[in-house]
């Protein structure tokens, strides 16, 4: 019993690393309420989500709310931007089917999913690297476009908790416990790497 209670054992790690999921997403859901708080809410989801795919241990809430006032204003006004374009597709898409007119459907899908892409890496960015909001946006376009099949398959992790929440009211409980903070944690794994050699690539540089 002891030995199953240790926290080297495996099975006690992976059920720890579920419980840190669940409060994850709990603050992100609770500070996204606002609304307006959403991108330094998600930015601090990313911070913390990339420090448990790296193991480096810390006390979850107090530097998820670090990360929350440390990245408040940048996170905002990417969250901002990203509102507004959401918005605009939004309205294109309603005015072409007003005037009938399908053809720009296809054009219309390939800018969200662009602008999708960029958002996805958007707030890991600001996460991790110290840049303008215009040069975090820029270069999420261009690591979303890069790492091309990691971003569709990204897209695919977060729409699968909003897909399952449509089919069925019932599984919210569950998208409130994991519907933000798994598809980040997965999505971490996959960018991480590439995260690591930018990152050493910028100390070296200094």
């Amino acid at each position: 019993m002891t030995k199953l209670l240790d926290y080297e054992n495996p099975l006690m790690q992976v059920l720890n690393q579920i419980g840190r999921l669940i409060w994850l997403n709990f603050l992100t859901v609770l500070c996204s309420l606002p609304v307006i708080t959403a991108g330094a809410a998600l930015t601090a989801l990313d911070s913390q989500i990339l420090r448990l795919v790296r193991h480096e241990e810390s006390g979850i809430t107090e530097a998820y709310f670090q990360a929350f006032r440390k990245n408040f204003r940048q996170g905002t006004s990417i969250w901002l931007i990203l509102l507004a374009c959401y918005g605009l597709v939004a309205v294109d898409f309603c005015l072409i089917t007003k005037l009938e007119i399908p053809a720009i459907r296809p054009l219309l899908a390939a800018v969200l999913a662009v602008l999708t892409g960029t958002a996805l890496y958007a707030f890991p960015i600001a996460a991790r690297f110290a840049n303008p909001v215009c040069t975090v946006m820029r270069n999420a376009l261009l690591m979303s476009l890069v790492q091309l099949p990691k971003t569709a398959v990204m897209m695919v992790l977060y729409a699968i908790p909003v897909g399952f929440v449509w089919l069925s009211e019932g599984l919210l409980p569950l998208w409130l416990m994991f519907g933000l903070s798994a598809p980040a944690w997965l999505s971490a794994m996959l960018y991480n790497k590439l995260f690591l050699k930018l990152e050493q690539a910028a100390k070296a540089e200094h």
